[in-house]
């Protein structure tokens, strides 16, 4: 997988995340437009995956280095190196990107759905 198609594919999955879920918000959608951003710079240069790393970090020099960019960064680039080295991880991130939003939820080992704002049984 080249580093624009998985970029386009964590877009995706990104994207169409139901966070209001959660109750950070605001912080969360900071952290999740800087993963945009920096996924988007990829897509843009389209790189050779040996050159994912470099471009994606030279992307985040392009924004304050802080905390949050340099978490983005890692949090990328772990998602990068497990699509690189296992092919089920690309097929689970196009069932993802390609999922209708109902059937993203998470779910329990026995196919039930999980909500997270109820506790467990």
């Amino acid at each position: 997988m080249r580093p624009r198609d998985f970029s386009l594919l964590a877009m995706s999955i990104e994207s169409r995340m139901p966070w209001k879920l959660r109750k950070k918000r605001e912080a969360h959608d900071q952290v999740q437009d800087l993963k945009l951003k920096l996924l988007d710079r990829v897509v843009a240069l389209d790189p050779e995956p040996g050159e994912m790393e470099r471009v994606l970090v030279e992307a985040a020099f392009e924004e304050p280095l802080d905390g949050p960019a340099r978490g983005v960064v890692t949090d990328i680039l772990l998602d990068w190196q497990m699509v690189r080295t296992s092919p089920r991880t690309a097929l689970w991130m196009v069932e993802r990107a390609t999922a209708p939003p109902d059937e993203r939820r998470p779910r329990r080992r026995d196919g039930t759905e999980q909500n997270r704002l109820l506790p467990r049984e």
